[in-house]
């Protein structure tokens, strides 16, 4: 199989953002539903905001939830580290000719805002974020925009993500995905949802898609 194309998850997959990310669902949750909820609670919604706040705050009006939400993560969500190795692997990977994409749960703008930030807009040929007109994953809605853009068919691309949603949504699309560890889901996850490659740090990505791109 030739790659010609790797499409990214954002949060969890190229910046570390978790633990942003779930003290502001936490935060949204305790102040609109009076309590603080569990992991347990958490973990099986957290693939988009709308689908926590419909799972966990569903009678709360969602534009103030939302706001609540994104007033936690406040300006540290522009500032999130990226993942050892980040800048090196995209860097590699446009070396050897394949096109990069961002596809993420984020809201366009904001994703388009933080990769300026950070200078590494330039690695990616695409950015899909979040619209009214797209599901979240697991739909395979925003791949399919990204495969369009990217000019490339399902089997020359593969999805690179850290949640089992990252890889439904793969699978629904016809590509492979690679899933990764050091974000949201376990390595068992991973492979209870048969992620085609599992890897621990995007430097392991390079060995599969190079190779693969030959």
């Amino acid at each position: 199989m030739k790659y010609k194309a790797v499409i990214f998850d954002l949060d969890g997959t190229l910046r570390d953002t978790k633990d942003l990310i779930l003290a502001a669902y936490e935060h949204a949750i305790e102040v609109h539903n009076g309590r603080k909820p569990s992991w347990e609670e958490l973990e099986p919604h957290i693939h988009h905001h709308s689908v926590v706040h419909r799972e966990l705050s569903g009678h709360i009006d969602y534009d103030a939830w939302l706001t609540t939400y994104r007033g936690k993560l406040g300006d540290r969500w522009m500032d999130a580290p990226f993942f050892p190795g980040t800048e090196k692997v995209l860097e590699q990977l446009k070396a050897a000719g394949l096109r990069l994409a961002v596809v993420t749960a984020a809201e366009h703008d904001r994703t388009l805002e933080y990769l300026r930030y950070r200078s590494i807009d330039q690695y990616f040929d695409v950015v899909v974020g979040m619209n009214k007109k797209m599901r979240p994953k697991p739909a395979p809605d925003m791949i399919h925009e990204a495969l369009r853009q990217l000019g490339t068919e399902p089997q020359q691309t593969t999805m690179v993500g850290d949640m089992t949603t990252d890889v439904e949504a793969a699978h629904s699309a016809h590509i492979t995905c690679v899933g990764i560890t050091h974000g949201f889901a376990s390595r068992e996850q991973h492979e209870t949802a048969r992620a085609d490659y599992i890897v621990d740090s995007l430097s392991e990505l390079l060995g599969i898609v190079l190779e693969a791109a030959k």
